[in-house]
């Protein structure tokens, strides 16, 4: 018997809007990482102090963790929506139920 895994897509809102192809393949990542099962403290970019200040890399540990962050929430909503159809009994056509958006 194989297991077969369910690919969770994140939804247009969820991705954050970058000029910048570095950081959102690294958001990517993040939310590879999360599916992979990796924690969320498992971020690979960590902050270094320069002589000039802090270096990019705040910015790359920020939209990975973006990313996990955004999977986990796409996940969860996933769970609850399989949940609740599965739960409640979905009317026929033609046959309405009360107080619910399909009347």
């Amino acid at each position: 018997m194989s297991v077969q895994q369910i690919t969770v897509q994140l939804p247009h809102s969820a991705v954050p809007q970058t000029n910048s192809r570095q950081l959102l393949a690294t958001f990517w990542r993040g939310a590879q990482a999360c599916a992979d099962g990796l924690p969320r403290t498992a971020c690979p970019y960590h902050d270094v102090q320069s002589h000039t200040g802090v270096t990019g890399s705040r910015a790359f540990g920020n939209y990975w963790r973006r990313g996990w962050d955004a999977k986990v929430a796409a996940q969860k909503e996933r769970r609850v929506d399989t949940r609740s159809c599965r739960l409640r009994k979905l009317p026929r056509r033609g046959n309405p139920v009360r107080g619910t958006d399909n009347e």
